[in-house]
């Protein structure tokens, strides 16, 4: 059989995303044409050279990371494989082989995602599908990136491609009748960090379906203990209520969690003392934006 592999871009701080991600994917996934492969990017062996200076130059900590998937897998595959790069902060509510049906409609090597006029947001290459072929242009766009040809501006437009996948493979911020994957971008209120977004609920309850063994419970306490998740999920390993809904103790919980993106300078008790100042402007910022996405 093919191959297909997903590599998904993360860091250790969003182990839980990506493992919700991961099982959203495995939930829906059949094929008897490809084999499935999950991956997180930052965990790979990864046979390419960077140096320290060039990561901070960073937009996310993980804007690299698509490149160098598509340089490992290019290693790994034969020609006919197929590889899907995925952000963490996602679910995929569909069977992925539909996705390869359609990028293989488009005829071309790199497919991202179009996008609805009133979201206001550029063509993202937070999902993209490619090929052998696709790979190595990737690739090789990054290597002239890291030999100072290009600047990091122009290694982040999109490929060069005139048809897109449909929109509702990268649903931002918005779950519709149509929609195949949500993308949760707003950093603030990704529902793992505050309970805030308006889709949470869906997030919540493929949550409560991962949290049906002993493993993924403990991956579940282990991301509270590091704080990189709000502690208020705890509470669907006790006693999950319903979704969204959380009762009013373990709500206050949350007042001192600052989600891993933010403060960061500041560790231990300082962090502590500034969060609920923290949580108060993140607040204001919501009110302000009515729930409106974030532009990009």
């Amino acid at each position: 059989m093919k191959n297909l592999f997903v590599g998904v871009g993360c860091e250790p701080q969003q182990e839980l995303a990506f493992q919700l991600l991961k099982f959203s994917i495995e939930k829906f996934f059949g094929s008897d044409e490809y084999n499935l492969n999950i991956l997180a990017i930052y965990d790979l062996e990864i046979d390419i050279s960077i140096e320290e200076f060039i990561f901070k130059k960073q937009k996310t900590p993980f804007s690299f990371q698509r490149f160098i998937f598509a340089n490992w897998f290019l290693e790994k595959n034969d020609d006919q494989d197929i590889g899907i790069y995925l952000d963490s902060d996602m679910l995929v509510l569909d069977n992925l082989e539909k996705l390869i049906e359609v990028f293989k409609s488009l005829n071309q090597d790199i497919g991202i995602c179009d996008t609805k006029q009133y979201w206001k947001r550029k063509h993202q290459q937070a999902v993209m599908v490619f090929n052998s072929k696709g790979a190595k242009e990737i690739s090789q766009k990054f290597q002239t990136y890291l030999s100072n040809d290009i600047n990091y501006e122009k290694l982040m437009t999109k490929p060069n491609y005139n048809k897109f996948l449909p929109y509702f493979w990268n649903s931002q911020e918005e779950v519709m009748e149509d929609t195949k994957l949500i993308h949760f971008t707003d950093m603030d209120f990704q529902p793992w960090l505050r309970k805030d977004n308006i889709n949470s609920g869906i997030w919540l309850s493929y949550l409560r379906d991962f949290l049906n063994n002993e493993s993924s419970v403990e991956i579940l306490k282990s991301e509270i203990k590091k704080h990189n998740v709000r502690p208020s999920l705890g509470e669907l390993i006790l006693n999950p209520p319903n979704f969204p809904v959380q009762s009013f103790w373990w709500g206050m919980k949350d007042i001192f969690f600052v989600p891993p993106h933010r403060l960061k300078l500041f560790k231990g008790n300082l962090r502590v003392y500034l969060s609920p100042f923290l949580n108060f402007l993140i607040f204001i910022q919501k009110v302000i934006k009515n729930n409106k996405i974030n532009k990009i």
